[in-house]
């Protein structure tokens, strides 16, 4: 037997790593399992949300002129083939009535931004939303309040969407949406719990729900929730996000998700064209913030984002 003397007051780094990261999960979902739900879901008499063929076709030419044909040729851990991140087409005025469903929809939520972007052949794999919301204040009670909402709708059909290609799929579980808080802030990955996600619901009783996958169609979901899309290539997409108007909104938020920094877990450019609109303030509503003042921006230079 060994004499050697053993420091067991020091446990070793693997097993420190794995006590925090089980006790982060852990009192995730615990917090998570103590929130009152909402009485109704705003999302559960969310009228049908479409989208004209002539808006169809305004976001599509925009997209196909602007976007750059090696938009993701410096990306890692993305799923699509070219992107523009916060267009603002959302707030021009060939999407009148697209914008007005949506508002009419969500008079709580503000209309904040967009992303258009081709996917590749492969899956978006299961993710929630938590890496690209820099600029807001999200916590983990935001999943329960939904104060972040995205509307998605296919631009063009994939090869193959009768059959269920290029379909947008979302599991509405709290339970899973902390587990993947969890990971993402531990991690700083996207869709790091991505083959765990159906297990996991299926544990917690819920079963993934697939939309419509039709052009034009307008799915609303809880962008905090796991969410995917299924294979299909050629599809095109476009996303407009909202944010629930009494969330606040702070210019060193936006600074850090343009350029990166501790306060942020995802570097997007694109929100660099946010901060001359904060004038004085340092911070403010949502609801408050001049959205459709944002100078419309054409070139997706920045392959370190992705948004469904």
């Amino acid at each position: 037997m060994s004499t050697e003397p053993r420091d067991f007051a020091r446990p070793r780094k693997g097993t420190c790593w794995l006590f925090i990261a089980s006790a982060f999960v852990s009192a995730a979902v615990l917090f998570i399992a103590l929130q009152p739900p909402l009485l109704t879901s705003l999302l559960v008499n969310a009228p049908p949300l479409r989208m004209t063929e002539a808006e169809r076709m305004h976001v599509l030419n925009e997209f196909s002129a602007s976007a750059p044909a090696d938009a993701n040729s410096s990306a890692t851990d993305t799923v699509w083939a070219r992107r523009t991140y916060a267009p603002m087409h959302i707030h021009a005025e060939e999407l009148t009535l697209y914008r007005s469903a949506i508002a009419d929809a969500f008079p709580e939520h503000q209309i904040a931004f967009d992303v258009v972007f081709a996917a590749s052949k492969d899956a978006v794999p299961w993710h929630a939303d938590f890496d690209s919301l820099g600029p807001f204040d999200a916590t983990l009670a935001s999943i329960g309040r939904e104060d972040f909402i995205t509307v998605h709708a296919n631009l063009v059909c994939p090869e193959g969407s009768a059959g269920g290609a290029g379909r947008l799929r979302t599991v509405d579980s709290l339970g899973v949406a902390a587990l993947h808080y969890a990971s993402n802030r531990l991690t700083s990955s996207f869709g790091s719990l991505g083959a765990l996600t159906e297990p996991l619901a299926a544990g917690f009783g819920e079963r993934p729900r697939t939309h419509d996958g039709a052009a034009r169609i307008g799915n609303a979901f809880n962008n905090l929730k796991a969410h995917g899309v299924s294979a299909g290539a050629g599809r095109v997409s476009y996303v407009v996000r909202l944010v629930r108007k009494s969330v606040r909104l702070s210019r060193d938020k936006v600074r850090a998700a343009a350029r990166g920094g501790e306060l942020s877990t995802r570097k997007i450019g694109e929100f660099e064209r946010f901060l001359p609109l904060f004038s004085e303030a340092a911070e403010m509503s949502v609801g408050d913030f001049p959205w459709a003042r944002v100078p419309r921006h054409d070139h997706g230079h920045d392959a370190s984002a992705v948004v469904n």
